[in-house]
């Protein structure tokens, strides 16, 4: 337990030192990441399945609750967030294929890390827990929609490999995990699932880690010929979270949520999955919109959540006094 305990909470740490290593192998031996290209829609499956275990998918019903809270967290989800990042890339960005992998993310659904920061931060994690179920569920729907309409302008996407790592990466793990989840809890107890959620995690960030390391290894010799790639892809992201948290920060507080509901928005809202992009990415998008995906979870996403959480009492302190 302590082992998995310490993968689990070494995550960030995991994945630096993979992207180091897939990045010197990718240089020195790029044929071997050509050959685990083709089984990367298996790590892929290992990774998104044990997510959607973990994930309460019937606490969508606890939305009818909270309808102001999810509505406005879903809207900025599907809506405001692809078209904030559209003008940002517009203004900023001339690859069309980081465009593509950029615009990509924006079309996900909330991430299960957007639960563990809300409570991390005291936030209201039932109304995180909600917003994750309830995307993940749209994400069925949206996700094709959006990336036919949306990033289908910026790159060529094959249609029958698409809907096939939708069905493979999207509705089954949902599917498997929400039959599992229950069967689990019907035959062996809440508790024991509680148990058992720790290492159904540690399967999960295996299959990450076994992405990360294809999706790197597979582009290092592009990204040591283009030094600025990093550039080009993490500063819009970074100016869209940066604006995406002032945003829902003012909204939360014009709605009259209390702080622990607006740090929940935030993290709700702006922490994407990633994971399953990168996921789908990989088998249906061009690699350098592959490797867009891979370095915004590193070096975009992960470092402003972080800052956001440690500045967010000072910000909302002085709103409530």
């Amino acid at each position: 337990m302590k082992e998995i305990s310490w993968i689990n909470d070494n995550t960030t740490i995991l994945i630096l030192i993979d992207i180091a290593i897939a990045f010197v192998l990718g240089i020195f031996y790029p044929d071997i990441f050509s050959y685990l290209g083709e089984y990367a829609i298996i790590a892929a499956f290992i990774m998104i399945y044990p997510i959607m275990i973990n994930t309460d998918l019937r606490s969508v019903k606890e939305s009818l609750h909270s309808k102001k809270f999810i509505s406005l967290s879903l809207i900025f989800h599907f809506v405001i967030s692809p078209l904030l990042l559209f003008l940002i890339l517009t203004l900023m960005v001339n690859d069309l294929s980081i465009s593509a992998g950029l615009l990509f993310i924006a079309i996900m659904p909330a991430s299960g890390m957007a639960v563990v920061w809300t409570t991390l931060k005291e936030g209201t994690t039932q109304l995180a827990v909600v917003v994750l179920a309830v995307s993940t569920i749209l994400a069925i729907m949206i996700v094709p929609f959006g990336a036919y309409f949306i990033v289908g302008n910026y790159v060529e996407i094959p249609i029958e490999i698409f809907i096939k790592s939708i069905l493979i990466l999207l509705i089954l793990p949902v599917t498997l995990g929400y039959l599992t989840r229950n069967t689990i809890i019907k035959f062996k107890g809440k508790e024991k699932f509680s148990e058992a959620k720790p290492y159904i995690k540690t399967i999960s960030i295996f299959g990450l880690l076994t992405i990360v390391f294809i999706a790197f290894g597979k582009e290092g010799q592009t990204l040591l010929s283009k030094p600025l790639l990093v550039v080009e892809t993490v500063i819009p992201m970074i100016l869209f979270y940066a604006l995406g948290f002032a945003l829902m920060t003012w909204v939360g507080i014009k709605a009259g949520f209390s702080k622990q509901d607006i740090i929940a928005l935030n993290y709700s809202s702006l922490t994407k999955n990633r994971s399953m992009a990168l996921a789908i990415a990989i088998v249906a998008l061009n690699p350098l919109s592959v490797t867009a995906i891979a370095l915004v979870g590193v070096l975009a996403q992960l470092p402003m959540i972080i800052v956001y959480g440690k500045f967010v009492d000072k910000i909302l302190s002085k709103h409530f006094l």
